[in-house]
């Protein structure tokens, strides 16, 4: 079933509830971000001292949820060499044994296999090239031989009809100004998501809670990364767009790659994963 045409007067209420609800969604973010930096700050004592979850709870009694510190994993960092030897010993069948990619920076070793194993030598065209073949297709996916001018079929080109989807790029400088605008009735229409919202105001401050410098965290290594990749897998997460909505929700803040986490990160998202309850969003 088609949409109804739209007068320009309705194109742009539409574009403007979408800017509307935004605001309010990163001014909530914002809001969410700082009471989790402010609480960490408060709670970092507790948690060290042995407390293992809070409740938030209204004056009636009503429990609105349960803060649980996450219990850092033990982290092993492997001799290498010693475990081999050991396992070798212990459990031989459980070593694997494969070719080190950086023998490939040998040239003999590579003069030797093109020679003897020929099969082994993948070609393929580098990705950056082909971003630059990419700007000079046409429609029909050719591109004109240098030498001989003629069209050399080298790709299948379409073109999918628009889905609708966008994306919407606010302006921050101005979102003050929304928010103002809501709250005034100017824009009634979302008056009622700022009502999930308190009124602005400044954090307080910890007087007199101990404060201590920021820990060592590293950003995690490439064993770290693939231990995460499989167990994302395991729990349906294998898209990468879900993956990173379910860490986001996880550690309360925005990731962009999974790459990126830091120890502490990781290990709070994989403690995730091994609850019951943890499932593709």
């Amino acid at each position: 079933m088609s949409a109804q045409p739209l007068s320009p007067d309705q194109m742009g209420a539409a574009v403007l509830d979408v800017a509307t609800a935004r605001g309010v969604l990163d001014e909530a973010r914002d809001r969410v971000e700082s009471a989790r930096k402010h609480a960490h700050t408060c709670l970092l004592p507790y948690a060290r001292a042995g407390v293992k979850s809070l409740v938030a709870a209204l004056q009636d009694g009503t429990v609105l949820g349960t803060l649980s510190f996450v219990q850092p994993a033990p982290r092993i960092r492997w001799d290498e060499a010693a475990v081999l030897e050991f396992v070798d010993q212990t459990a031989p069948t459980e070593v694997d044994e494969d070719i080190d990619p950086a023998i490939l920076a040998n040239p003999d070793v590579v003069e030797w296999l093109m020679e003897h194993h020929p099969e082994a030598v993948r070609r393929s065209v580098r990705p950056k090239y082909l971003t630059r073949l990419e700007q000079e297709l046409d429609r029909q996916g050719c591109l004109p031989h240098p030498d001989t001018g003629e069209l050399v079929p080298l790709a299948t080109v379409t073109t999918p009809k628009p889905t609708g989807q966008f994306q919407w790029k606010p302006d921050h400088a101005q979102r003050t100004r929304l928010l103002t605008a809501v709250r005034t009735g100017e824009l009634a229409k979302g008056a009622d998501l700022l009502q999930l919202l308190p009124e602005p105001h400044d954090a307080p401050e910890a007087s007199g809670v101990a404060t201590d410098e920021p820990e060592n965290d590293p950003v995690i290594e490439r064993h770290h990364l693939a231990q995460l990749h499989h167990r994302m897998r395991e729990v349906g997460l294998s898209d990468r767009d879900e993956a990173l909505a379910y860490i986001c929700q996880v550690l309360g803040t925005t990731v962009t790659s999974r790459k990126d986490l830091c120890l502490s990160q990781w290990e709070q998202v994989l403690n995730s994963l091994n609850q019951p309850q943890a499932t593709a969003v």
